[in-house]
């Protein structure tokens, strides 16, 4: 989870690609490869052993990730929170409640990841009537980036016209034009 890949990073392995592709183009290549970043693959693979935790693990794991999601250390850096709240994502029912709570913050970033996040819980109804009132106050966010989050969670989801219907009638009115594309 701590892992954190740089700009630096990604473009060293971009620039090392596209030489690894002119050379296999150049010797018409039967097979095609690449390199990757391994540390990232294993950053996903621990996200998704969080599922297997047992409910004794999640006990101890959540209220580390709810503190990592609004403690990510520098600032600007949404690598470790938007890690962390997938994981609190991939925990189901026992990650909702600190996701919530994650939101109320000044610090916009993490506004943006929980407002992103929240999509994965709308599947469940029960979240509904506390999810929903959120990512409003997120849609009415003063950050543009917060807003859009919110946006793209409540159009990943088939929710009930009368919610969104009034959700798009009260984002007409926002501050920033860009947000008012719902």
């Amino acid at each position: 989870m701590k892992y954190k890949q740089t700009s630096t990073t990604d473009q060293w392995i971009e620039a090392v690609n596209r030489r690894i592709e002119l050379v296999q183009c150049k010797v018409n290549a039967k097979r095609s490869w690449s390199i990757r970043d391994r540390d990232a693959d294993r950053e996903g693979v621990a996200v998704a052993a969080f599922s297997a935790l047992s409910p004794e693990a999640v006990a101890i794991a959540v209220p580390e990730l709810a503190r990592l999601i609004v403690q990510p250390g520098k600032a600007g850096d949404t690598r470790v929170a938007y890690t962390a709240m997938t994981a609190l994502c991939s925990l189901g029912k026992p990650g909702f409640a600190p996701a919530i709570a994650a939101f109320d913050t000044t610090n916009s970033m993490v506004r943006k990841v929980v407002a992103n996040g929240l999509r994965f819980f709308l599947d469940d109804p029960e979240n509904l009537p506390t999810a929903i009132p959120v990512l409003k106050r997120a849609l009415a966010d003063k950050d543009q980036s917060v807003a859009i989050a919110a946006e793209s969670s409540l159009a990943s989801h088939q929710l009930e016209p009368d919610i969104i219907i009034q959700m798009m009638i009260d984002q007409r009115s926002h501050t920033n034009q860009s947000c008012r594309v719902f």
